[in-house]
């Protein structure tokens, strides 16, 4: 398939599951949790990525935030927080679920879920939505490739050698005839943890307002 890189062929996007409602009081309501495990749930990516252990409804347990455009929100939108000991005098937020669109994708924007504990290190990256070319940046799938999960346990400060392809001089792995494509998603990725960085006091407090119902 040939396509002028100035101008990509338009494709009709690649959705894993049903497309994320991540502005503002339009995400799950409280009891979807029990349903994310299934194939079809739109919210599944997000209960993979979470920081481990945690006991609340994920999924209710939402917080709107304002826009960002280096996040791919020009609207606030939200994002997800994972508590243990919910309920009792010891609970705490140990990490946050953070949607991120990047337009730098070969074919246009490509949607992720970037789950980040209370330290700072990634619990996991999911596509949510892309329109990457089948059989070479599909691979940002974890149904084509395991590609993606080269990410988890990283920080800002890990890799060392920096936030980028090892074409690029940095450490991640890029993938073979999509090199635009895994550039794409690195940034992302880098650009949630740069995020959580910056708000990290506002995501992590307990008592922050939650998105309206």
């Amino acid at each position: 398939m040939s396509a002028t890189r100035g101008k990509p062929a338009r494709r009709r996007p690649v959705r894993l599951a049903i497309p994320l409602l991540v502005l503002c009081g339009l995400g799950a309501s409280p009891g979807q949790a029990e349903d994310a495990a299934t194939l079809d749930s739109p919210y599944r990516e997000v209960t993979e990525v979470a920081p481990p252990g945690y006991d609340n409804d994920l999924l209710g347990d939402t917080l709107c935030l304002p826009a960002e455009r280096r996040m791919g929100h020009p609207t606030p939108f939200e994002a997800w927080r994972a508590r243990t000991a919910t309920g009792s005098d010891e609970e705490r937020i140990i990490g946050v679920v953070l949607p991120v669109v990047t337009g730098r994708g070969y074919h246009g924007d490509i949607s992720l879920v970037v789950g980040i504990d209370a330290e700072g290190a990634i619990t996991g990256a999911r596509v949510t939505e892309h329109h990457e070319t089948p059989g070479l940046g599909d691979a940002i799938e974890t149904r084509r490739s395991g590609w993606i999960r080269q990410f988890d346990g990283r920080s800002l400060d890990d890799p060392a050698g920096g936030w980028a392809l090892q074409g690029d001089g940095g450490e991640f792995d890029g993938l073979s005839g999509a090199t635009v494509t895994a550039r794409a998603v690195v940034s992302a990725v880098h650009q949630a943890l740069c995020y959580f960085d910056v708000h990290r006091e506002r995501l992590l407090a307990p008592d922050a307002e939650r998105a309206a119902p």
